[in-house]
This record gives structure tokens, C-alpha cells and sequence, in this order.
């Protein structure tokens, strides 16, 4: 952490975080609701070829997904959508959603 007066900025270097396994996936925290006070939560996730979470819902978070590389298949409620690297998919608070890889 650095502090610029009041303000804790936190930096976090690539291949830095913790790490941990979820759905088959290595997730990465890069930021926890504890580092920006509960606001934000923000996690590099690297899915694997037929790996992702199962659907689910988050009750009062929106949730956030930048495609850097690669394509993932999303499905929100009863839509499906090819996700490229430069999509943004934003689920709202009790959206039925999951994700996975189907690609090599």
C-alpha cells in the first residue's frame, strides 16, 4: 500500500493477488470489497476450456466481465451470447447468469 495523505492506493503488480481455485478456474483478487471499503470488488479470472461457474445469482452486487483474450459463452436468464475479447457483460443484482469456455 501507499499512502498519498488520508488515501491508501494500493498497487498490484501482474501475477500478484491471491490466487484461488473456483469452478475450475484460477481466480485472481486484485482488489477485495476490503481494499476499496466495500464499494468494488475486481478479479482477473483465467477460465480454462470447459470450465465456469454454474448459474447463479448475486443478490445486491452487480457483476462485471471484460473479455481481454479468448471467447466465453454466456447465459443470462434464457440469452446467449458469444462473448470476444472487447466485450462487456454487466448482470445486475438477481440476474440468473453463469459463463464457461467452450473453446480450446
Amino acid at each position: 500500500m501507499i499512502h498519498s495523505g488520508n488515501t491508501r492506493v494500493k498497487i498490484v503488480e501482474p501475477n500478484k493477488g491471491k490466487h484461488i481455485g473456483i469452478s475450475g478456474d484460477i481466480n485472481t483478487i486484485v482488489a477485495s470489497k476490503e481494499d476499496t471499503g466495500g464499494t468494488y470488488s475486481f478479479i482477473e479470472a483465467n477460465v480454462f476450456p470447459g470450465a465456469g461457474p454454474i448459474p447463479h445469482i448475486q443478490t445486491r452486487e452487480n457483476e462485471g466481465i471484460y473479455i481481454i483474450e479468448g471467447q466465453i459463452t454466456f447465459k443470462v436468464d434464457k440469452q446467449r451470447i458469444e462473448a470476444k475479447p472487447g466485450t462487456f457483460v454487466n448482470v445486475p443484482p438477481n440476474g440468473l447468469h453463469s459463463f464457461k469456455n467452450e473453446t480450446n
